[in-house]
């Protein structure tokens, strides 16, 4: 995806940006186009909605301006997206066969690796976040207890033809997944909030060690908070990318100086690690779109990490 100037002139002229200096690529992410905007007003972010603007997607993008508002009437203490309205009193934009919407760019750095302060800080920003969403209630139409659809989604993919590597790898694993969310489907995952669903150091903005804004909303969904927990557990990149008790340990102990995370919140962070692991899966080889050519090897990787949470869960 590409954005040239007089597109982005055009952008700009609908939000009422002025005159676009420059363009550049923001490279993160791994399902929308994101390009920054140096205007005469000021910097400004422009993100193009990747996949189908489906209904679900209509949904989602709703749910995460609705709760952006929210969290700026409730004074959050920290930086999130601004979204802009346009000529036509709307956020979203038809731009060629896509949406965008664009919101006021957002200064700090992200980080590819932590010190332990900076992870210690993501747990904190973590509690602080989930204290202002747990009293929030915006009815959505799917559930984190509902395994049906994901359960669906193996069921009818592992019918398929074999014809090229992903094909292949996807069904030879397929059973194997499905019997691990059929167990993971009798579980009680405790009361649910909105999370986040992907705290990880590329989507928190730092300044001095301190994490002074949070990006990327696209993923809100009602589930327990140990979904975002496990998220950072697995996403946040000290001592390894992947899950391990110290750095659980490490974690746990800064977000309960901040909000509660009780005993039998505990335990649950293995099979919510595990479904999240499996649903990726899925997405790497079914849904994505951007980056296709890495869908492969990301698939190889995940299967790795679930099996290596299968052994800590079975412990």
């Amino acid at each position: 995806m590409k954005l040239t100037k007089k597109e982005a002139q055009k952008i700009a002229d609908n939000y009422n940006l002025g005159k676009v200096g420059d363009v550049k690529y923001l490279s993160e992410g791994w399902v929308n186009w994101n390009f920054k905007l140096e205007t005469k007003k000021g910097d400004y972010v422009v993100q193009i909605l990747g996949g189908e603007f489906n209904k679900r997607k209509k949904e989602k993008m709703k749910i995460q301006f609705q709760v952006l508002d929210f969290l700026r009437r409730k004074n959050f203490p920290y930086e999130i997206p601004k979204p802009l309205t346009n000529r036509n009193k709307t956020n979203l934009m038809k731009f060629k066969s896509k949406y965008l919407w664009v919101y006021p760019y957002l200064k700090g750095k992200t980080k590819k690796k932590l010190n332990k302060k900076e992870f210690q800080e993501i747990a904190k920003v973590m509690a602080i976040f989930h204290k202002y969403l747990r009293d929030l209630k915006i009815k959505t139409s799917r559930d984190y207890y509902d395994f049906n659809w994901i359960i669906n989604k193996y069921k009818i993919l592992k019918k398929r033809k074999i014809k090229n590597k992903l094909d292949k790898l996807f069904i030879e694993n397929s059973d194997f997944l499905l019997s691990i969310l059929e167990k993971l489907e009798k579980l009680n995952y405790e009361k649910m909030i909105l999370t986040h669903s992907d705290f990880k150091s590329s989507n928190l903005l730092f300044r001095k060690g301190k994490i002074k804004g949070i990006l990327d909303f696209d993923n809100l969904e009602y589930a327990p908070k140990t979904k975002d927990v496990a998220s950072s557990l697995t996403k946040a990149a000290y001592l390894g990318k992947n899950w391990n008790f110290l750095k659980q340990k490490i974690f746990l102990q800064e977000y309960k100086k901040f909000n509660s995370f009780s005993k039998k919140e505990e335990p649950l962070i293995m099979p919510v690690l595990l479904k999240d692991r499996i649903c990726v899966f899925w997405w790497f080889y079914d849904e994505m779109k951007k980056n296709k050519d890495k869908a492969y090897n990301s698939m190889i990787k995940i299967l790795n990490e679930i099996n290596e949470l299968l052994k800590e869960w079975k412990k």
